[in-house]
């Protein structure tokens, strides 16, 4: 990682019922909005998007079960949340639309083999419309060595999170695409894997 292009707020404070816990907020872009104090378009601690595992969970019975026959039309025709209790691969690229709001939701792992692409407009204050999908995995998500861009929200929940599946030696010489990944990326473990260059 380069030192001059990564910057962080080092943990910016926020307030909870049980006190105060810094956030893990990061972003690379170095040139806020004219007249703004951005940072990375989530500067205001307001609108840092949150995402609730826990409450995800609680919502889970009366969720859409889905399996590897009908998971890309859920997704990109779907609303709401999705549950599987199995491996799931996402062979395909995939179009979001303009307004679907989704969560994957599964106990088992998640292998994406595809773009996924979706759209948003900045309001300008950090705050964004358009569609919106959320993947969370506890067996852990792996990205294709040819994936590069991915328009979603991915947490590895108490698991790897892979931005490269392809673990051939020397790895100088796969993993080279570049992959922007436009939301959330959280794990227990982050594997970067990715060869293309620095951050930046």
């Amino acid at each position: 990682i380069s030192r001059s292009s990564f910057v962080s707020n080092n943990g910016y404070y926020r307030g909870y019922k049980s006190g105060r816990v810094r956030d893990v907020a990061f972003a690379n872009n170095l040139s806020p909005a004219p007249g703004k104090n951005t940072y990375g378009e989530y500067y205001n601690p307001g609108t840092t998007p949150c995402i609730d595992v826990a409450n995800i969970e609680a919502s889970l019975p009366t969720a859409t079960t889905v399996d590897q026959s009908n998971i890309i039309s859920q997704i990109q025709n779907g609303d709401g949340i999705l549950k599987s209790t199995n491996d799931l691969m996402l062979p395909t690229s995939i179009d979001l639309g303009s307004d679907g709001r989704v969560v994957l939701y599964t106990t088992g792992k998640v292998i994406i083999n595809g773009n996924i692409a979706g759209s948003s407009v900045s309001d300008g204050n950090g705050q964004f419309n358009g569609s919106q999908l959320t993947i969370i995995a506890k067996g852990g998500i792996e990205i294709n060595a040819l994936v590069s861009r991915i328009d979603a929200n991915l947490i590895a929940h108490n698991s790897t999170l892979s931005t490269c599946n392809d673990t051939r030696l020397p790895r100088t010489n796969v993993c080279t695409q570049k992959l922007t990944v436009k939301g959330i990326v959280a794990g227990r473990k982050i594997e970067w894997r990715r060869n293309f260059g620095t951050i930046g």
